[in-house]
């Protein structure tokens, strides 16, 4: 085991550790590709005047998203699990990271990525603990991209730009 592994969440790349390990780098591009998909549909269902819910198309566009982010999440949280067998996870509020990448996406996806995504992340979490013992810290999303997770200081100094990150404190 190998203590404390924090976990960020990201608006191009699902999640980032403080190890500097990036998982998900298609994610958001793969759920924007169903989002444009399902988003075409429903203008010609409209134009057609049947409600997307009647279309067995759109539903199965739908059943694809949830599928796709349930497995994509549970995978990188596996992944992050198997590499490095931490005895604590620190996440970062959830309902934070959602309120700042949700309005990025259409409304049948936000539906998708709040029912789905949050609730995935969070079942697959409470897993993880049961299963691996492991413990699941959720932080304020606040600062939390500022913040070192060696020494604990905050400076917005401390990111030069969206993917480099050195602290001012302890370097």
């Amino acid at each position: 085991r190998q203590g404390i592994v924090a976990i960020d969440f990201g608006m191009d790349i699902l999640f980032a550790t403080d190890k500097g390990d990036l998982f998900g780098r298609s994610f958001y591009q793969k759920v924007r590709e169903y989002a444009v998909k399902i988003d075409k549909l429903q203008r010609n269902l409209q134009r057609q005047n049947i409600k997307p819910r009647e279309s067995r198309r759109y539903r199965r566009l739908q059943e694809r998203v949830s599928s796709f982010v349930k497995n994509e999440v549970r995978r990188l949280l596996n992944k992050v699990v198997n590499l490095y067998r931490p005895e604590v996870i620190v996440i970062e509020n959830l309902n934070g990271f959602l309120k700042e990448i949700i309005n990025n996406f259409s409304k049948s996806v936000k539906r998708v990525l709040i029912r789905f995504g949050l609730g995935e992340i969070r079942r697959k979490l409470k897993e993880i603990q049961e299963e691996y013992s492991i413990r699941v810290i959720e932080v304020n999303h606040a600062y939390s991209s500022q913040a070192c997770s060696n020494c604990g200081y905050v400076d917005k100094e401390n990111r030069k730009d969206r993917d480099t990150f050195e602290c001012k404190c302890c370097g």
